[in-house]
């Protein structure tokens, strides 16, 4: 009957050491995950920085472009109406009118 008790006890340490040796796996697995998860979201906000930075880096571009192209169509209005201009500025129409679109402000009657 003695051994029958101990028997019982070994069996019974043993499983105790089992379900500790479980839950310490879990509690290891859990912590893995965590931290994949924390690494995962770091990663995710690293990439959202990045395109956050390229979208505005792309709108800098975007918007240099935009005066580039502005001040190309300035000069060739400019170039095109150069003679327009001279005569309407004989006739007392300034300039700053005819940059703010007002050129039909010197109607002249010939």
């Amino acid at each position: 009957m003695e051994e029958t008790i101990r028997e019982k006890e070994r069996i019974e340490r043993e499983r105790q050491e089992q379900l500790e040796d479980s839950e310490k796996k879990r509690k290891e697995e859990r912590n893995m995950r965590e931290d994949q998860q924390k690494t995962l979201g770091d990663k995710l906000k690293l990439l959202q920085e990045q395109h956050e930075d390229e979208l505005k880096r792309r709108r800098v571009e975007w918007r240099e472009e935009y005066e580039r192209e502005k001040e190309e169509m300035k000069k060739k209005i400019c170039s095109e109406t150069d003679h327009s201009l001279q005569f309407y500025g004989d006739k007392g129409c300034s300039m700053d009118k005819v940059e703010r679109g007002a050129l039909k402000c010197c109607d002249v009657k010939e």
